[in-house]
């Protein structure tokens, strides 16, 4: 399989301004591969947000390295967020080119670029409409084709459902899945859910405490075509798994 991204041997450690220092990331070493899913998930504060600044350039590790394909994590590297952000005063289609206006492309090739996205993904019709007339699952759709729009080889997706209600939320793991399938992308996302972890991903990475390591990869074999976000509850792989990750975390949070 192809690596899209390969983390090796990555640390982070922060000063603070007393002149000391706190550990976030102690190691971390992962690849991900085309075309596939990583979740990873954790302990809160186990520094998988930080992980993440690193993988998009916003941060330089203390230690190790990010290799992404196209050599540049700015350029090759999509971030959806936990809210939406949207732009209010901007409409769907001006928020969905906003990246690809930053990186100065003329509106004749971002708008169709956008507009196949919004045709394809279910908002046709709300083109011109402001993201305050939108539902939330509407407004992380169009996060998502935000996101998208400029073509990354990884999409890092921040807990993007968790402001959501169960129902939208089932929903938009199936969805968002499917798309990041169809565009033939690669994503790693971060959650506090196991549920979803199991639903979207191929590969879950459980995370200790802080400073964070990987203590277990989990691969899930389940097809990701027969992973239904309710009917997944009733399976026994499922819960196998679901236990696994729950002790994992649990475990390592009493020791």
């Amino acid at each position: 399989m192809t690596a899209i991204l390969t983390a090796n041997n990555v640390g982070m450690v922060f000063q603070t301004p007393d002149g000391g220092s706190v550990e976030a990331i102690h190691n971390i070493s992962f690849t991900l591969h085309a075309g596939e899913i990583v979740a990873l998930i954790g302990p809160s504060g186990c520094g998988k947000t930080t992980l993440f600044n690193i993988i998009s350039g916003l941060l330089e590790p203390s230690r190790g390295s990010f290799a992404v394909e196209g050599g540049d994590n700015g350029q090759s590297v999509g971030y959806m967020l936990q809210k939406d952000l949207l732009l209010p005063w901007r409409s769907v289609i001006d928020n969905v080119v906003l990246g690809l206006e930053v990186r100065g492309v003329p509106t004749s090739e971002s708008y169709p670029v956008a507009k196949r996205l919004i045709e394809a993904y279910g908002l046709a019709g709300f083109e011109n409409a402001k993201p305050a007339t939108l539902s939330g699952g509407m407004r992380q759709r169009v996060a998502i084709m935000r996101t998208l729009a400029f073509d990354p080889a990884v999409v890092l997706l921040d807990e993007p459902f968790s402001a959501l209600d169960f129902q939208t939320r089932t929903l938009l793991q199936t969805d968002v899945a499917r798309i990041i399938a169809e565009k033939q992308k690669s994503a790693i996302l971060i959650t506090h859910d196991i549920g979803e972890a199991l639903t979207m991903a191929d590969r879950v990475l459980v995370l200790s405490q802080r400073p964070s390591t990987v203590i277990r990869e989990l691969v899930i074999d389940i097809p990701r075509d027969a992973r239904d976000a309710v009917a997944l509850r009733s399976d026994p792989r499922f819960n196998d798994m679901f236990i696994t990750i729950w002790n994992d975390i649990q475990g390592k949070a009493a020791a």
